[in-house]
């Protein structure tokens, strides 16, 4: 007869149950495809929808419309959209277009330069190196652009060929686009779980926190709730699981051992739900064990690697770094980079805050590089002032005096210094200074200076 491993109780978890809706049998709901892997799930819907309402659909359970940063990634998104494509028959052969998270806004222009061509992705970041173009971006800049993959309909897709990236109008609500068969959501978790074990005959279905439904999952989101039913009928006893944070970055379902063990089946039924090894008893008793090398995790079930850095712990830049001894490890960082406050990824280091140069710091990803300020220009020492009176090209029309960083222009009697930027110099018009009383009768000007005159009859005197 099946017993189930362990209930739990079920009073703290109904809250949530009733939140994310009651799970439901079968493989997922209809009209959607689910894919998890890494940190993200992926879900592929039939809707023809405009960009604006795709996006919609998935904000509101709390994703975006999907980005595609990797050849990793899209091979998962390609994976949902064709178990989308064998959840209904489809007769004719035609090309349908799903929306995925890339758009480009109005009044933003084509950077042919760039891999996204000017593109952004709605879950932010425009610098990232993958791309899958269906043809040239060609499209200018006078209405917001978006984009979507293309998909052979009615044909079996393969990882191998990755659905191209085609850009167009974002559609409205009374007309979505052409060829607009449905879009894809991305949803990023913290961590997952493993699937539930089973040691017998039995089902587990799962409800993620973006109220998809599912009874495959090959791994399972950070706050996901399971429904277990042992044996094979309909109505057998269920238990309830939540996937929890166990410790940082250590997630599990709270359950010991496999579910829905039996003593009928021992382990020939699903090798016991052991991950590697299965070791029967006495009286169809078994337990989990694990190969050389790996070590059996506290749910009796899984086993992991003893190399604490087998299973990736250090995150982007960081190399993991397993300790002399024991299970411990460090994360270290490459040169400018620190290891950020969960020790397990590395960020920038600003060199700048410790003033390493002379005048100006200019902090780089992993580096930093000195400049001069204005007025001075690099030298052995650090910077130098620019003598820009001695330059050859004097930028004074007539007097030029050096200072330190700058310098100021000058000019001879009977000029002012004039123009915008005051490197000019302008004759004085002495005559039309007439408060100044400089001559008795005529004045000329010149020059740089005056002469007087008399009128006739008259002659200047000493």
């Amino acid at each position: 007869m099946a017993t189930s491993a362990r209930l739990l109780p079920l009073l703290p978890l109904l809250p949530l149950l009733l939140l994310l809706g009651q799970p439901q049998a079968g493989a997922q709901a209809p009209g959607e495809a689910v894919v998890c892997a890494g940190n993200a799930c992926y879900t592929a819907h039939w809707g023809k929808l405009s960009a604006a309402e795709a996006q919609l659909h998935c904000s509101k359970n709390g994703g975006n419309l999907a980005t595609v940063r990797s050849e990793e990634e899209a091979q998962h998104i390609q994976h949902a959209l064709t178990q989308l494509l064998e959840s209904e028959a489809i007769l004719a052969a035609r090309i349908g277009k799903f929306w995925i998270g890339l758009q480009r806004e109005k009044g933003k222009c084509l950077d042919p330069s760039l891999p996204l061509k000017g593109f952004s992705w709605l879950g932010g970041g425009e610098d990232t190196s993958y791309t899958n173009w269906n043809k040239e971006v060609r499209s200018s800049c006078i209405s917001k652009r978006c984009v979507s993959l293309l998909l052979q309909l009615s044909q079996p897709s393969h990882a191998s060929h990755l659905s191209k990236w085609s850009e167009g109008p974002c559609g409205s609500p009374n007309s979505p686009g052409s060829s607009i068969e449905g879009f894809v959501c991305k949803f990023s978790f913290k961590g997952m779980c493993q699937p539930l074990a089973l040691g017998g005959p039995g089902r587990v279905d799962y409800t993620t926190p973006f109220k998809a439904t599912s009874s495959s999952l090959e791994a399972v989101p950070f706050g996901s709730a399971a429904t277990v039913v042992c044996g094979a009928g309909e109505h057998g006893q269920e238990d309830y699981f939540v996937c929890r944070e166990k410790a940082p970055d250590v997630f599990d379902w709270g359950s010991s051992g496999p579910l829905c063990i039996s003593t009928q089946y021992g382990c020939s039924f699903n090798n016991g739900g052991c991950q590697q090894d299965c070791f029967e008893g006495g009286e169809g008793s078994f337990r989990c064990g694990c190969r050389p090398g790996f070590r059996l995790l506290d749910d009796l079930v899984t086993c992991t690697s003893r190399n604490p850095c087998s299973s990736s712990p250090c995150r982007g830049s960081a190399t993991c770094m397993p300790a002399s001894q024991g299970e411990n490890y460090t994360c270290r960082c490459p040169l400018g980079y620190q290891l950020d406050s969960s020790q397990r990824d590395c960020v920038d280091l600003d060199e700048c805050q410790d003033s390493p140069c002379p005048q100006e710091c200019v902090n780089a990803p992993g580096s930093f590089h000195c400049e001069c300020w204005v007025g001075y220009e690099p030298s052995e020492s650090g910077c130098q002032d620019v003598d820009e009176c001695a330059t050859g090209h004097t930028p004074c029309a007539q007097h030029c005096t050096n200072t330190d960083g700058s310098f100021y222009c000058s000019c001879e009697k009977g000029y002012v210094l004039a123009g915008e930027d005051g490197t000019q110099c302008q004759d004085v018009d002495e005559c039309a200074e007439t408060e100044n009383g400089l001559c008795d009768s005529l004045c000329l000007n010149t020059q740089g200076s005056f002469r007087c005159g008399c009128l006739p009859g008259w002659e200047l005197g000493p």
